[in-house]
């Protein structure tokens, strides 16, 4: 999941589950949701749901449905999306779910009798044509190329394959054709057991191999105002509800009706909790007729940080087509709260002036992989102990090595100093730029996990004349090899970081030192 967090089937126990792994190896909580003969699950990044296929519980009829996935990374639930609920009747026992490369709204089933393709929006099954087309299918895909793969137990080929240990294992992939599904090859392993084929394609869930987490799913919304029509799917919450296209019940946001002159209208994302992001993404209404209608002219997305800050500006912004629309604005922010503010608004029909998006997301950045700003940043310190040897220095505590490896160890206030004093390491950033949050890593080379990190200190940010206290700790304990992330909220503009330590901790015997192996500043 995009969270770190696990997702299973389980066709024995007749369940899907959602484990919070992302809590540590030995967490146990998870939700589940009952279906029996549970044979598949994938997430999808596109429309935020997590599908999966089974047999109804109690009325036995075998389905195919997406499940929502609430709460928190601690304690997530699931929850059926009925609008995608899809009886597979008369095509029984489905097992297996994934992505369709050619469109993004389509999922490629497999059953015991075939190979279907899955619309989303339409909740259509169509049987690609051709020699792909077999009984017992047990997995099937295709390529980024367009080609289809797909795994069939050995004991139902003619003639038999070479996997006898189980019903449903092979040892080949069979590829076919994207144009008329002809068979075009296949690709053995002597010896292989296999069940379920796949295709790994990063670009399902970003350049980065990894799904954005979307930050406003499911979040509170409010509003200037709005249309409410559940019959049709109008309201604030459809705003955040991961269903990015405009479909019959579940249609998006839209201002409320009547609205004859041009006005001001706006629209409120409530985080559960402050997040860090650095842009926004509004999907128009793209209801067949109505593609782009409604999408403001003028307008500012705005984040909160004790009052609103403008973060994009656009005027005369042209109607979309059927795409979604980024806007960034190059730094991080950490809030709780966005707002989208419309001055111009489109005519919608003949009459109203609206404003209308099918969702708005809000997408996760990492705190400690991200944009590291103190990367080879000049370092001032109250003292320093330099040595090219080992590898102490204050440039060493920038130079994007987070280990303490030897010629590189980190950085260290100068030894010799027997009693306990006040010691600070000063990041300065060049030129102004928007923080949130610093990490400091401790040392850990081999013996000295945290040695050096300090008791008591301060984490500060330069407004221009004086140093800003931003976290404090007392008593801070004595840190293992991670490192350690401090934030503060709401996000500063700065050029300068301090960390200035008054209670230090004893290293060896007799030296009281500050010491980190690399500080970041996010």
């Amino acid at each position: 999941m995009p969270n770190g967090n696990i997702a299973l089937a389980a066709s024995n126990g007749n369940w899907v589950r959602v484990y919070a792994s992302s809590q540590g190896s030995s967490n146990s909580t998870y939700a589940q949701y009952d279906i029996n003969f549970a044979h598949a699950v994938l997430w999808d990044p596109d429309r935020n749901r997590l599908w999966v296929n089974g047999q109804d519980p109690v009325t036995g009829v075998h389905i195919l449905t997406a499940l929502i996935v609430g709460g928190t990374a601690a304690n997530p639930t699931l929850t059926e999306d009925p609008a995608y609920r899809k009886d597979l009747v008369p095509s029984r026992w489905a097992h297996d779910l994934q992505p369709y490369y050619n469109d993004k709204n389509k999922l490629v089933l497999t059953t015991s009798d075939g190979v279907y393709l899955y619309d989303k929006s339409t909740k259509s099954i169509s049987k690609p044509s051709g020699d792909l087309q077999q009984n017992e299918v047990r997995s099937a895909g295709n390529l980024s190329t367009g080609e289809f793969y797909e795994t069939r137990p050995d004991v139902n080929k003619s003639p038999a394959g070479a996997c006898t240990i189980n019903v449903w294992c092979t040892d080949t992939v069979d590829l076919y054709s994207s144009v008329d599904g002809s068979h075009v090859g296949s690709r053995t392993v002597t010896g292989a057991a296999t069940y379920k084929a796949r295709f790994w394609n990063p670009d399902y869930y970003g350049t980065t191999g990894q799904a954005e987490e979307n930050l406003a799913l499911n979040s509170p919304v409010s509003a200037s105002s709005e249309y409410v029509s559940t019959y049709w799917g109008w309201g604030k919450g459809y705003a955040t509800d991961g269903i990015v296209d405009s479909i019959s019940g579940a249609l998006g946001y839209s201002s409320q009706t009547g609205m004859t002159t041009n006005h001001t209208e706006w629209l409120e994302i409530d985080l559960p909790e402050r997040q860090t992001f650095s842009s926004v993404t509004l999907y128009p209404r793209n209801d067949s007729g109505n593609i782009g209608a409604g999408f403001p002219i003028d307008f500012k997305i705005q984040v909160w940080n004790g009052s609103w800050v403008d973060r994009v500006s656009v005027t005369n912004y042209p109607i979309p087509g059927n795409a979604p629309q980024t806007f960034s604005w190059g730094f991080k922010d950490r809030t709780n709260k966005i707002r989208m503010y419309a001055t111009n608004l489109r005519k919608v029909g003949g009459t109203d002036y609206l404003m209308q998006f099918a969702e708005v997301k809000v997408l996760h950045n990492s705190l400690t992989d991200g944009n590291n700003l103190a990367t080879s940043s000049t370092v001032t310190a109250s003292s320093s102990n330099e040595s090219t040897y080992w590898g102490w220095g204050k440039g060493y505590v920038t130079d994007g090595e987070r280990n303490s490896a030897n010629g590189a160890l980190g950085y260290s206030s100068a030894t010799g100093v027997t009693a306990n004093h006040t010691e600070w390491l000063v990041v300065d950033l060049a030129s102004p730029k928007t923080i949130s949050s610093i990490n400091l890593f401790p040392r850990n080379d081999s013996g000295n996990v945290g040695a050096g990190f300090p008791i008591d200190f301060k984490l500060q940010i330069w407004d221009g004349t004086a140093w800003v206290d931003r976290v404090t700790k007392t008593g801070y304990p004595q840190p293992g090899n991670d490192g350690q992330s401090f934030s503060w909220g709401y996000s500063d503009t700065t050029s300068k970081v301090r960390i200035y330590a008054t209670n230090l901790r004893k290293v060896g015997s007799t030296d009281y030192l500050m010491q980190f192996s690399e500080v970041e500043v996010h």
